[in-house]
């Protein structure tokens, strides 16, 4: 059974719309997956934050990151 979420991106005013591909719980597509725990020192301490990004919502955020993110290339890919 194949899932799919979609989500509207908060803040947006036209219809910017991205799509995940879920079949059983499990991504069917590149997706970025980011789960944190927010420690001390923080406003959102004890919170845990979790999202999953498609790919070109994940290009579109890096983008504009003024230090770039370090970029491994892998020849297995399991």
């Amino acid at each position: 059974m194949l899932c799919v979420k979609t989500f509207r991106i908060k803040g947006t005013v036209e219809p910017n719309i991205t799509t995940v591909y879920f079949a059983n719980n499990i991504v069917c597509e590149g997706a970025y997956m980011a789960d944190y725990v927010w420690g001390y020192f923080s406003e959102k301490d004890g919170e845990r934050h979790s999202f999953d990004l498609c790919e070109d919502c994940y290009d579109a955020m890096i983008k504009n990151f003024k230090i770039p993110i370090c970029i491994e290339k892998r020849t297995e890919l399991m």
